[in-house]
């Protein structure tokens, strides 16, 4: 159990417009995804490797969540700033809105 479970249980009281701005409810599926990939962090069960563009990959593979989460140090050729790319299935194996299989 994450040192952060209170906090996130706490999210999922969060009503539409929580914000003030019109910020939708936290999607209980996203949140779940994220307890399991902070879980493993925290418990040293996750996979940390190396990429082949010289940055570092940390991936999650359990409860049937595939998260891996690549810190490149390159966007592309042109030696631009790097990103942070992440890349998430659920137990259902359809990859969420937004994000590519």
């Amino acid at each position: 159990m994450s040192r952060y479970a209170d906090t996130l249980a706490g999210f999922l009281e969060l009503k539409e417009d929580w914000d003030s701005y019109g910020a939708k409810p936290i999607d209980p599926d996203t949140l779940r995804s994220f307890s399991v990939f902070l879980d493993a962090i925290e418990q040293g069960r996750a996979s940390i490797v190396p990429t082949p563009s010289g940055g570092v990959q940390v991936e999650v593979h359990e409860q049937g969540f595939d998260i891996e989460v690549e810190f490149d140090p390159f966007a592309d050729d042109d030696d631009e700033a790097g990103g942070v790319f992440v890349w998430r299935r659920d137990p259902s194996g359809l990859p969420k809105r937004g994000e590519e299989s």
